[in-house]
């Protein structure tokens, strides 16, 4: 696979299949029986429950510090329904965008742009945690996690649409930043409760 290609194109070694994938040695149980249960007084058995779980995924793009901060599309694309668990950001090349307004993240169904954290500085090379607000400029959590628990939550998506994820940078700064962005996710959870 040629180097900033579309990982999407690689189809050597690999499964592709709807999902959501679940996965577990038994797929059906008493929980439901079992759920009000005072565990001291009745102890559960455990070899009656269910143990099935989704299956994590992750998708990852190559991005970089555009100038003016122009809107990058990146080829990521999440399942309707799915809850994102992070977002790490590998920094290859610092970025330098004016007031460290370095890369922002977001999503956006149709016409309207959702965004998933505010600017993430990436001032020097390394390992970076989107998550993480203490390296946000600005903004709170509860902004953001009604989207991250459910991309469906996000306004305009329609049922069963998966949502596109883009990416921008601040403008200013002298130097080209890159960094391979990669998503961790649950796909189609539905936890939109």
């Amino acid at each position: 696979m040629a180097a900033n290609s579309n990982p999407h194109e690689n189809t050597y070694n690999s499964t592709t299949f709807s999902g959501p994938v679940k996965a577990g040695s038994r797929w059906e149980g008493a929980n439901a029986a079992y759920k009000d249960l005072d565990p001291v007084a009745n102890p559960i058995d455990v070899s009656k429950l269910a143990n099935t779980g989704y299956v994590v995924c992750s998708q990852s793009a190559g991005v970089e510090q555009k100038e003016g901060g122009v809107p990058s599309v990146n080829n990521i694309v999440l399942p309707a329904g799915s809850m994102i668990l992070s977002i790490q950001i590998i920094v290859t090349e610092p970025f330098d965008a004016t007031d460290d307004k370095d890369l922002s993240i977001y999503c956006r169904p149709e016409s309207v742009i959702t965004f998933l954290t505010n600017y993430v500085k990436l001032g020097a090379v390394g390992v970076y945690d989107a998550g993480d607000s203490s390296n946000w400029v600005a903004g709170s959590w509860s902004t953001y996690v009604g989207s991250w628990k459910d991309i469906s939550s996000v306004p305009e998506v329609k049922a069963g649409d998966s949502v596109d994820v883009v990416v921008d940078s601040g403008p200013g700064g002298a130097s080209g930043g890159r960094a391979i962005l990669t998503f961790s996710y649950i796909p189609g959870l539905h936890l939109l409760t």
